[in-house]
């Protein structure tokens, strides 16, 4: 399958799966052609992505002759208010984020006949997904880099109560420019979830996210804050070591299962995976949220540890919200000593609570037993391609507690 370099906002169809691609075609595929003006501000090059809520077009900006990616509300989903509010928020979340790991809007408006658009930056590269794809399992110091930027990318969203909620490889875009490799953009804040009352839209008994890459609360549609992202984020990463995504069962209900009730597999010792690395990816994947890292900075600062010379660690220290064993504290002078620190992880010893499924990562990960669990309706996207929404059943989990 050939992969092509743009960006859409939504997955790029050189990257979906022949199954989707049916997906695809089943969809109402009415839209803009080539040469016709939008809102007399745009004329469309090209459509370059298409999802249940919206296309994107490859556009001409009249006012500064640039090229953008032009996501546009398919006019039947307009019609429903709380997909049209959606839309306008996600504008409005990606107008607040300015860091250079995010996709920049530079315009939002609405056409004469009514219809939404928002105009994006293009960006010329690879999904992150294509790129595992076609190359298998990422090195090492490649997967930290790219962690480590979309890590950067969620520290602003957090910081302006903004939770992603669908990261995931199709969500994230590569690009290859002069003196830096595989920059790394964040796409897609369509179901990105505020962290304030005023901003609240979701309705009741319903989650949002991608069954592959969700957290066991998103899975569970219990209320959801930042550590959702942090294990999104573990998912992804483990996916980039491996060369594909930790759990996938026969259908999205049974992928999703697998969040709640399956301990994250072993990499294999020939991969030659820094142990610390591997802690840090079992800390974020936590089934648990407790057990995550509290913040996505600390991720970061962790990351950054990765990369120190052994010389300088020193006395080690427990990462705060977790309760896994110690981790090397890095002092960092540069002419004097400063109170810059770095957190990084042991893998000898570590311990995740047994009732997370996880074990000891010295021996295979044990699946923890079946808890009963009773259904009830809600939507979410599609595990495959993000292509409409999709109903799976809510999964309240009731057990008894475990002895660790």
């Amino acid at each position: 399958m050939t992969t092509q370099k743009r960006n859409t906002g939504l997955p790029s169809t050189g990257t979906w799966s022949d199954e989707t691609a049916k997906t695809l075609s089943s969809l109402d595929t009415r839209g803009y052609n080539g040469g016709e003006v939008i809102d007399s501000r745009y004329t469309i090059i090209e459509r370059i992505g298409a999802g249940g809520w919206g296309d994107v077009y490859r556009a001409h900006q009249h006012s500064t002759k640039r090229e953008v990616a032009l996501k546009m509300l398919r006019e039947e989903v307009a019609r429903d208010s709380v997909a049209k509010k959606r839309f306008i928020m996600e504008a409005e979340a990606i107008s607040k984020l300015v860091h250079q790991n995010t996709v920049t809007l530079f315009d939002f408006g609405e056409t004469s006949g009514g219809t939404l658009y928002m105009a994006m930056e293009y960006l010329e590269g690879d999904s992150l997904d294509s790129v595992v794809r076609t190359q298998g399992p990422l090195a090492q110091d490649r997967v930290i880099r790219i962690v480590r930027q979309i890590a950067l990318s969620l520290d602003e969203a957090h910081g302006k109560q903004i939770v992603h909620r669908d990261i995931k490889p199709h969500n994230i875009m590569l690009l290859q420019r002069r003196g830096e490799p595989d920059l790394a953009k964040v796409l897609d804040f369509g179901v990105a979830k505020w962290l304030t009352p005023d901003k609240e839209i979701t309705i009741a008994g319903t989650a949002f996210g991608t069954p592959e890459y969700m957290s066991p609360e998103q899975v569970q549609s219990k209320p959801v804050d930042s550590r959702c992202d942090i294990y999104s984020l573990g998912i992804v990463a483990w996916t980039m070591l491996m060369g594909r995504p930790p759990f996938v069962g026969e259908s999205p209900i049974t992928t999703a299962l697998l969040h709640l009730k399956t301990g994250l597999p072993r990499l294999p010792q020939n991969l030659k995976i820094d142990p610390r690395l591997e802690g840090l990816v079992r800390a974020m994947t936590a089934k648990n949220r407790d057990d995550r890292p509290s913040d996505i900075s600390e991720v970061i600062v962790a990351l950054d540890g990765l990369s120190l010379p052994a010389a300088s660690r020193v006395s080690p220290k427990k990462l705060r919200g977790t309760r896994y064993n110690p981790v090397p504290i890095f002092l960092v002078s540069g002419g004097i000593v400063s109170g810059a620190l770095s957190l990084m992880f042991y893998l000898s010893n570590v311990h995740i609570p047994e009732a997370s499924g996880m074990g000891r990562l010295t021996s295979p990960a044990p699946v923890a037993s079946a808890k009963t669990v009773t259904t009830d309706k809600i939507a979410t996207k599609s595990s495959s391609s993000s292509v409409g929404n999709f109903a799976l059943p809510l999964l309240k989990q009731t057990e008894k507690d475990e002895p660790e």
